[in-house]
């Protein structure tokens, strides 16, 4: 009987097999083919666009980036798949959907969850410092020019209106789901903080093209990790990831410069707007880590007892 136990126990344990092919399979072929699809769809309905000519294509791009069109062909398509993966990979699962995508009561408080979210602005410009140490960040990649007349370059109540949508809520929602819900929930049961936090946040910074945005974006994607982990909640993740997105979409458009994405901006060249948020995000932020310590000992005091 004792050679029979450890068997039987290994058999119970959750699976991790289905969150890991998920994350390293389907996740980039799909997101790769997504994306060419949406782009070679926009430019065959876009007219005197030739396929077969790179030059023309950059072209068309640049173009067609700050038009409401831009959004459509490559920001919405993304996070549509994103939504779709989260969904169609936990339904399968026997826990319910919320729990299978930790779209459970945050174990923090209100008050702690609010401040946390709130502070979030300061660990982007903790991400845009951190840049700085790597690449010269007043020389965007062609990438983030790209990202830049996206955020920027938006006329119009429906281009204005996309770009809140799509580039201000919709990401904090479906990658969310998939990196700290789906994927932290299926990885926690089994592997500790590395697995389920640093390693997504990793391939969270991947996903968002070239090195020196992957380099800024890395440090969010630990923040938001950190969040779930703390309150053993997606929705802090959520609600902090949204900030940060329409805070980055206000900012650069407050600086009215076309061709620059908010991370690439050298802090000195900050209007006094953002500064006065990122100050305030920041006396937020430490007021949300010092409510989050002293709750998090009072609940591990409560398990000793």
């Amino acid at each position: 009987m004792s050679e029979v136990r450890p068997a039987a126990e290994e058999r119970s344990a959750p699976r991790t097999w289905p969150t890991w092919v998920t994350m390293f399979l389907i996740l980039p072929v799909g997101t790769l083919t997504v994306s060419t699809v949406s782009i070679l769809a926009g430019a065959l309905l876009s007219e005197g666009v030739n396929l077969t000519e790179p030059a023309a294509m950059e072209a068309w791009l640049t173009e067609v980036v700050s038009s409401p069109a831009g959004i459509l062909i490559l920001v919405a398509p993304g996070q549509l798949f994103f939504l779709a993966l989260s969904l169609g990979a936990a339904l399968p699962s026997p826990e319910p959907l919320k729990e299978r995508l930790g779209l459970v009561r945050p174990a923090l408080s209100p008050t702690a969850v609010a401040f946390l979210c709130l502070g979030t602005p300061a660990i982007q410009l903790l991400s845009i410092l951190l840049g700085s140490l790597f690449f010269d960040m007043s020389e965007p990649s062609e990438h983030l020019k790209m990202l830049g007349g996206l955020f920027t370059g938006q006329e119009g109540v429906l281009g204005v209106g996309l770009l809140i949508l799509f580039v201000g809520l919709m990401p904090g929602l479906s990658e969310e789901l998939f990196f700290r819900g789906y994927v932290r929930v299926g990885l926690g049961r089994r592997f500790g903080l590395f697995i389920t936090i640093i390693l997504p946040a990793v391939i969270f910074a991947a996903i968002h093209g070239d090195l020196m945005h992957a380099t800024v974006v890395l440090p969010l994607g630990l923040w938001f990790g950190g969040l779930a982990l703390w309150s053993r909640s997606v929705i802090p993740a959520i609600i902090a990831h949204v900030i940060n997105n329409l805070f980055s979409v206000l900012n650069a458009r407050s600086q009215g410069a076309a061709g620059e994405e908010p991370a690439s901006e050298a802090v000195t060249e900050l209007s006094t707007l953002a500064q006065s948020g990122y100050a305030l995000s920041l006396v937020l932020l430490l007021c949300g880590l010092f409510l989050t310590k002293r709750e998090l000992g009072r609940a591990r005091e409560a398990r000793s007892l």
